[in-house]
């Protein structure tokens, strides 16, 4: 037994062994009296979150913005280092491409507070159960719900579609009445006019699309993915009813922006950040232009996604 007890604490640094003919006694040695009761037990403390935003303490800005900043942080939301409220928002679809798919949407907007009651996991209503359209309306719910709107708003998402759509593509559809250069309409019309309707509505608040690569273990794009599947795995609604039109989304400003531009590209770059007017909306997007996709790669993805 002793031989036993030494090859337990062979290596340990002050180990020691000993022989005892009383449990009692072993007990006293170690300092512990006869009692042979258990520790009590202490539940453990977790880890504290990984931090999505550090505090920034050198940039100038407006008492008011830097009120309504302070406000956001408090609540759980992540500000940019530009002053923009930041959003993530994913779309998942199972069994995308096939009959039978089901697919949901995922926004996610922090860990703690306010912000993660805002937080959204929701089934794709309508027929039409594809990947795009979970993406579309993530991006629509987001701003929907958007809960400091004196903030601009930074949307991160990892779909190259949605963002190719918003700023590449929306001014050529919007003056060839969203049919593409094939003579087809556009997919996903409702959800698209419907968003620039909304983006319209906001007024003078700015908001950037943003590129995140997904599943690269980033923690905000992991969370809306996470939430877009619990979503797709949801009981799903009919049809909404109520998506704003042409006419919700400023047609007049848009018809205006045709005269001035004509078939031109609206389009500038600032750094990294490009800026795509339409109508009088601006678009800012921030990503590599390389990385967009061509009409024909769209039209491909749709393709696949068809049932």
């Amino acid at each position: 037994m002793l031989d036993e007890c030494e090859a337990q604490v062979k290596g340990f640094k002050g180990a020691q062994h000993k022989k005892f003919p009383t449990h009692a006694q072993a007990l006293e040695y170690i300092g512990q009296g006869i009692s042979s009761e258990p520790a009590p037990y202490t539940k453990p403390i977790p880890s504290p979150p990984i931090a999505t935003a550090q505090p920034r303490t050198n940039r100038k800005i407006s008492p008011a913005l830097s009120a309504a900043e302070s406000l956001a942080v408090k609540e759980g939301y992540t500000v940019s280092p530009e002053g923009f409220l930041v959003v993530y928002c994913d779309g998942s679809s199972l069994g995308n491409g096939k009959q039978g798919a089901k697919a949901g949407l995922g926004v996610f907007w922090g860990m703690d507070g306010e912000a993660e009651r805002k937080n959204l996991a929701e089934a794709l209503p309508g027929v039409l159960q594809t990947n795009n359209r979970g993406e579309l309306l993530a991006i629509i719910r987001a701003i929907e719900e958007h809960p400091h709107p004196d903030l601009p708003l930074e949307i991160r998402t990892d779909s190259q579609y949605s963002i190719s759509c918003m700023t590449q593509y929306l001014p050529k559809w919007l003056r060839n009445d969203f049919v593409t250069s094939t003579g087809e309409p556009v997919k996903n019309r409702d959800l698209l006019i419907h968003l620039l309707a909304l983006m319209n509505r906001m007024g003078t608040t700015r908001i950037r699309l943003k590129h995140v690569k997904g599943h690269a273990g980033h923690e905000g794009n992991e969370m809306a993915d996470r939430l877009a599947n619990m979503g797709a795995a949801m009981p799903h609604p009919p049809d909404r009813i109520n998506w704003l039109t042409l006419k919700d989304a400023n047609e007049s400003a848009h018809e205006a922006w045709r005269e001035k531009h004509g078939s031109a590209s609206a389009a500038t770059k600032n750094d990294n950040v490009q800026t795509t007017a339409v109508g009088d909306l601006s678009i800012e997007i921030e990503v590599d232009p390389d990385w967009m996709m061509t009409e024909e790669e769209m039209k491909e993805l749709d393709e696949t996604q068809a049932f």
